[in-house]
């Protein structure tokens, strides 16, 4: 049986509870994740904080606090769910959809922390693992929230928010582009807009500074990834995992024979076929 001892990661980048949420979001972004473990002093875990709980702090918190001056510590979720690591792959699957998170950590008998398991260490299990059982379409999420590229950044990540998703494709009529937490969060003091005006700082975006006045034009066409990798719905399910990995990518817009945008294949779909499959696999 395999377990989630095979596939976690065993080396978990964590922050002090004290460290600052422009410190979280700059490692996100060195280490290319989008979650980070806050621990105390004796290696047992305080919480988490993920990209959305970021976005979601940083539209909720209304004072004028640059996101250098907030702690971690009040944005971090307390409430962790922890497993052991001879715990079997179908059953963190269904842990985490029954949870609606996307991460559990590993722990040892004293409580401290030993890895983290993700929905990528699913969608990698799968891929590899599960050739030939299902085709796309049978697990992709249909009628994807679509948003048009004029639209603000601050309404897309509302409309995040609001349902509780990562990634939204931008069209109008066709594909045009994605938008995902990673790029809302990678302009994070955007989201901050008072204090950044006020002190007329500039905002880094996509490899150019733009003034602080300007951020309240920012739409999802200056922040989306263009031309992004499709899938048709009739492919493998373990090729559109094994893309999502290869690409480093949580999402992928699925089509039809007509080119017609029918779904969306994300990670949490991967997690809902292994979650399916036998305990005995």
């Amino acid at each position: 049986m395999d377990t989630i001892r095979d596939i976690m990661v065993k080396t978990v980048i964590v922050v002090d509870p004290s460290d600052s949420l422009l410190y979280v979001k700059d490692q996100m972004i060195k280490h290319g994740i989008s979650r980070i473990v806050i621990t105390g002093e004796d290696a047992r875990p305080l919480g988490i904080i993920t990209e959305k709980d970021l976005v979601k702090f940083l539209l909720t918190e209304d004072t004028d606090r640059g996101i250098d001056e907030i702690p971690v510590g009040e944005a971090m979720s307390k409430s962790l769910i922890t497993i052991i690591s001879d715990t079997a792959i179908p059953e963190v699957a269904r842990i985490m959809l029954d949870r609606d998170i996307s991460s559990l950590i590993v722990v040892d008998k004293k409580e401290k922390l030993r890895g983290i398991a993700t929905k990528t260490d699913l969608c990698l299990y799968y891929g590899s693992k599960c050739i030939g059982i299902h085709q796309i379409h049978e697990f992709m999420t249909a009628d994807p929230v679509m948003v048009e590229p004029s639209k603000s950044i601050f309404f897309v990540a509302s409309i995040m928010t609001e349902h509780n998703i990562s990634r939204v494709i931008v069209g109008d009529g066709g594909l045009m582009g994605i938008v995902t937490l990673s790029d809302v969060a990678m302009v994070g003091p955007a989201l901050k807009p008072r204090k950044l005006v006020s002190e007329r700082r500039y905002v880094f975006l996509k490899d150019f500074l733009m003034p602080s006045r300007n951020i309240m034009l920012l739409t999802a066409r200056d922040v989306m990834t263009s031309n992004p990798i499709s899938v048709h719905r009739d492919a493998d399910l373990a090729d559109g995992a094994r893309l999502m990995i290869r690409h480093g990518i949580s999402g992928l817009p699925v089509i039809n024979s007509s080119n017609q945008i029918v779904g969306i294949l994300t990670k949490s779909d991967a997690a809902r076929a292994v979650a399916s499959l036998g305990n005995g696999r």
